[in-house]
């Protein structure tokens, strides 16, 4: 008999919250509504927040909505280490830049000067170098938006985005969401990072028994998330039966 992929038993194509290729980031991300409005506005904008916050994925996404809508447009994303960009500015209408705050100030000074459209992300607001004042942007402070509402919609798209269609599978109670949103707060990279060892534990134990999920969806609940919090000294949960942590139900 040949032998199921992994995440397979579980009812999704791979892991969904494994990294992810930049046309599925534009495929899951989801912009909260402030950001969406500042977006349309047409206005520079600056996002800020510290890492794990969205800053990137909102970049990513609004990125690909400009380019959709016939804007020309440019991501980067500057690593740490690295002062400056390499995107050509001429052509463009608009420009989103990552990691801003790394930045040397000549570089600072050639975005001031070069009339494209400025969608950045930022640890810092932005200050332009020389006079001390702050440039106009729409600012927006993403921590303030990453509500438990804001969890529930980007955990729905990315499990739906990899779900097998019309199989069972795994998935989390309302009130588990809410839980992780209490535990990570904004910091929403942790919650995936954690969410990752939850699949890859669950795909591991039923993958031993070469099994499926039952008739039924399964439901992860406050109680089952609770009990893989208390084991995360391990760095990952436990591989422990989903008939142990985890109760049927039909969503």
């Amino acid at each position: 008999m040949q032998r199921p992929f992994p995440f397979h038993t579980l009812g999704y194509s791979r892991n969904p919250f494994g990294a992810l290729s930049d046309a599925e980031w534009e495929a899951v991300a989801i912009l909260p509504a402030a950001v969406q409005t500042a977006l349309e506005s047409g206005l520079p904008l600056q996002l800020l927040g510290p890492k794990g916050s969205g800053k990137s994925t909102t970049l990513r996404k609004m990125a690909a909505l400009l380019r959709d809508g016939g804007t020309r447009v440019a991501y980067e994303y500057i690593p740490e280490g690295q002062n400056r960009f390499y995107t050509p500015l001429a052509g463009l209408q608009a420009f989103c830049l990552d990691e801003v705050q790394r930045l040397r100030w000549m570089e600072l000074w050639r975005l001031r000067r070069s009339g494209v459209r400025l969608l950045l992300g930022t640890h810092r607001p932005l200050t332009w170098r020389g006079d001390g004042k702050r440039p106009y942007f729409l600012t927006i402070n993403l921590p303030e938006l990453i509500t438990p509402a804001h969890w529930q919609a980007i955990i729905a798209r990315r499990l739906a985005h990899f779900v097998l269609p019309g199989q069972p599978h795994l998935t989390l109670a309302a009130e588990a969401i809410d839980l992780l949103a209490q535990t990570f707060g904004a910091d929403l990279r942790e919650g995936e990072y954690f969410l990752y060892e939850v699949w890859q534990a669950y795909a591991a134990e039923l993958g031993r028994g070469n099994r499926g999920l039952e008739a039924g969806n399964w439901l992860l609940t406050i109680a089952n998330l609770q009990y893989l919090f208390s084991c995360e000294n391990d760095r990952r949960p436990p591989l422990v039966s989903v008939t142990q942590v985890a109760k049927p139900g039909i969503l």
